[in-house]
């Protein structure tokens, strides 16, 4: 029976001689629901085989509650219909959840409301701040009062909707049920973005014996065998959908709703009740309710034992062995249509326009939904600030309607457009900005100039002196020039180089905001005559620091017999090897490459093409791959020169290591050694830690100082010799040039003179004499010397003014006691 829900134990398989009910056995066909995002338990139930099945079982209720069912037995016609019963589609009766209660925090970041197909819309039930005698907390089932702050004081868990019912059965046992709209976190506590909405059908019972159970509620029905009945919550029934954190929409999808409402006896729907100015489902007190899909506004629950005969559980139901009862407990607030209501759901696709010498002219495209039948037929208008509301066409089958063309003949952009449905009581109204419309007329990617060029148009010609918008390839450096299409004023070139992989998708995009895409046009080989050589990919590989290495490029190119490559065409494409990891030499007497490694490990490549002395133009552009490997010993590391200058007589520090590379392997700073025997100048010293070399100069001064060093990384591996060239200098005369001011009022100092190392900086102190740890309360400003030493202080919200200052330069040179005029 694949396919098939599970028979009740005792049931034969082909159902003859079942002692059940017809009542009882059509809903066991009819419990098959598909869940779509659902937790279920069971406690001493037997598990099913099968997953729940998609079922509409509302013509089975309808005949089951217009005729009076006796007991009887049945074969193959009964269990046919059952069966066949699988085959229906399951309902779904909320219609839509509303907009977010946002920025979260402060807000609680969940939906506002839900509604379902009658209309009712339902808030998340929170008392009002004000709540005389906690009415509207108790009615919420909240047990503190509000306000809430989100997320520290939020309840972990709210309503929307909740339908609880129970059922008294022999022995003091109880059938429980629990229906639910429920906000909760997926956490546990109140968390943000850990927002949860989901619906819950829950269904517990202690049972007086073993046997085949069949529940009956408002939303369905549920089929449970117990094989050992312990008296308490034998049955753990949970179906919970839509457990996805900030999903809100996956409520929607389950098989609960519409909400149930208060009826009367004759099960008319009663009023909601008013708690403290808002209106609730209930007060709290048990009451009647409407609102099943299937007019099952009950709770029954009826057993049979395995041998088919009825388990005595009360005096209702088809065979008066059923417990049942029509009384729920319902909690849930509405939402106030009069302050705030919902209208049907409009959005606006597409607003767009263009502009010429006779005005702008807008074109809109809106959506509407009917969500519920009961809702007004839309009628849509659409206006800008320049012009009157036009009325929409539409719908069509997609619930679009459209406007085109109307104009504002003083060419003024439209800015926003603004779509009313007057449908909807009151108005429904979306406001949408306007783009223009960007085409590309044409693109074409040059590999051997990597250039891409697209000519591409706007929708806006300009109007008067207002010109067209400019336009520019996404995500490219752009070189627009105007022009490209003959007689549209619009019209532009774009073109983007140094592109080396070109996009498979081009976009061009619009000040105006319009956006045009249109795929990479293929090239076609159109620009290589027939019988032009093929040229193909090559990779090689080789050690870093050793011998230079062949590459036959040419070795898998092919060309046609009648027109051979001529090796003397080689032409390697700029920029050459990218990135530099050795030199290349073009061997144009047989068409190879020689490559030479440097020190750098890495990956480079370079582009070639070739031709044939037989056919005109060049081949097409090829790429080879050059892996530069570490030697067998490891990586070696790479050291670059080093230059500073320092006063006479004073110690320059300097991080060789700053602009070195371990080339594959980390550096080892303790490793650092100097040359003793190649230190002029002065004398050094290395931190062995950081390997940061001190260089104290003597007193001559020159050009030509510096000292020789070498690093290892951490496996060992030496690098070779680099030099730190040292410049000695004599002492800085750092000169101030007259009317060194400070202005009290917005603390602006000026300051400016000559005299110090070009390009290095100076500071400027509030205190006469430069302090040996400056703080920032201290500090005015550091600023750069020029090429020539001249430098200039002008800083706004400085320190406060003082009238005596200092200057230190990058050098170590000090002026104190410097006069500053205070304004």
């Amino acid at each position: 029976m694949t396919g098939y829900p599970p028979r009740p134990r005792g049931v034969p398989q082909a159902c003859g001689g079942c002692d059940i009910t017809a009542h009882h056995r059509l809903h066991l066909a009819a419990d098959t629901r598909l869940r779509a995002r659902s937790v279920i338990s069971r406690k001493h139930a037997k598990p099913e085989s099968h997953e729940d099945r998609i079922l509409d079982w509302t013509p089975i209720m309808s005949a089951i509650w217009s005729t009076p069912v006796k007991s009887m037995k049945y074969k193959g016609a009964l269990c046919a219909v059952a069966l066949a019963a699988t085959t229906f589609a399951a309902h779904a009766d909320l219609a839509r959840v509303g907009p977010r209660n946002l920025p979260s925090p402060a807000g609680h970041g969940f939906p506002l409301w839900y509604q379902d197909l009658n209309g009712l819309a339902l808030d998340l039930c929170l008392p009002n701040a004000t709540d005389p005698g906690s009415l509207q907390m108790t009615a919420c089932l909240q047990t503190t009062p509000a306000p809430y702050a989100f997320p520290g004081g939020f309840p972990d868990e709210a309503f929307f909707f909740r339908g609880t019912s129970d059922l008294a059965l022999p022995n003091g046992l109880r059938a429980v049920l629990v229906t639910a709209l429920e906000a909760a976190f997926g956490g546990g506590a109140a968390a943000v973005n850990d927002q949860v909405v989901f619906t819950r059908i829950r269904i517990t019972a202690g049972v007086p014996e073993p046997g085949n159970y069949v529940f009956t509620h408002p939303y369905g029905v549920r089929a449970e065998t117990v094989d050992a009945a312990t008296g308490a919550r034998d049955i753990t029934y949970t179906l919970d959908q839509g457990l996805v954190p900030l999903e809100f929409t996956g409520a929607l999808r389950g098989q609960f709703g519409p909400f149930l409402r208060a009826a009367d006896a004759a099960g008319a729907a009663l009023a909601p009740v008013t708690l403290n100015g808002a209106q609730f489902l209930s007060d709290g007190t048990p009451t009647r309710v409407t609102g099943s899909p299937f007019n099952t506004n009950i709770f029954m629950m009826c057993g049979t034992r395995f041998d088919g005969t009825p388990i005595v559980l009360g005096n209702a139901g088809p065979n008066g062995n059923c417990a049942s009862t029509n009384l729920f407990t319902l909690t849930g607030r509405l939402h106030d249509m009069v302050a705030s209501p919902i209208g049907s759901p409009l959005s606006v696709p597409a607003s767009t326009y263009s502009r010429d010498a006779n005005g702008t002219h807008i074109n809109v495209s809106a959506q509407v939904g009917r969500a519920l039948a009961t809702q007004p037929v839309p009628l849509l208008t659409a206006a800008s600030a320049q012009t009157p509301p036009v009325r929409m066409q539409g719908p069509d089958v997609l619930d679009r309607y459209f406007t085109q063309g109307f104009t504002d003949p003083t060419g003024t952009l439209p800015g926003q457009v603004t779509v009313t449905n007057s449908g909807d009581n009151p108005p429904t109204s979306v406001v949408a900005g306007t783009n223009d419309v960007v085409t590309i007329v044409s693109n074409s990617y040059d590999a051997s100039t990597q250039t891409l060029t697209v000519v591409a148009t706007s929708s806006d010609k300009g109007f008067g002196t207002s010109l067209p918008p400019n336009m520019a390839i996404e995500g490219l450096v752009t070189t627009v020039t105007p022009g490209g299409i003959a007689g549209d004023p619009a019209s532009q070139t774009l073109v983007a180089t140094g592109v080396a992989i070109p996009p498979s998708q081009v976009i061009v995009q619009s000040t105006a905001g319009g956006i045009g895409r249109a795929d990479l046009a293929t090239n076609p080989n159109l620009a290589y005559a027939a019988g032009s050589p093929f040229t193909r990919d090559d990779t090689i590989s080789v050690e870093a620091g050793t011998a230079p290495v062949v590459i036959p490029v040419l070795a898998n190119d092919l060309a046609n017999v009648a027109a051979p490559i001529n090796p003397a065409s080689l032409t390697i494409l700029a920029p050459g090897l990218a990135p530099n990891l050795g030199t290349l030499t073009p061997n144009l007497v047989d068409g190879t490459v020689t490559f030479t490694p440097g020190p750098l490990v890495g990956t480079a490549t370079f582009r070639y093409t070739v031709s044939s002395a037989a056919v005109p133009g060049a081949s097409n552009v090829s790429t080879v791959t050059v892996n530069v490997t570490a030697p067998a010993g490891g990586p070696v590391p790479v050291t670059v020169a080093d230059s500073t200058v320092v006063v006479a007589t004073r110690t320059a520090t300097i991080n060789v290591l700053a602009n070195d590379s371990g080339n594959g392997g980390a550096l080892d700073p303790a490793s650092v050694l100097v040359d003793p025997a190649s230190v002029t100048g002065g004398t050094v010293s290395v931190n062995p830690t950081t390997g940061v070399v001190s260089f104290t100069a003597g007193a001559t001064l020159g050009t030509t100082f510096g000292f020789n060093y070498t690093v290892a990384n951490v496996g060992g591996n030496r690098s070779a010799s680099s030099r730190a060239a040292v410049r000695i200098r004599a002492n800085e005369a750092i000169s101030v040039a007259a009317g060194a001011d400070c202005t009290r009022s917005s603390n602006r100092w000026r300051m400016s003179g000559t005299g110090v190392e070009p390009n290095a900086t100076i500071t400027l102190y509030t205190t006469g004499t430069v302090p040996a740890a400056p703080t920032a309360a201290q500090t005015v400003a550091t600023v750069t010397a020029n090429a020539t030493g001249a430098w200039a202080i002008d800083r706004s919200g400085g320190p406060a003014c003082t009238s005596s200052t200092s200057l230190r330069t990058q050098l170590a040179s000090v002026r104190n006691g410097i006069a500053v005029r205070i304004r």
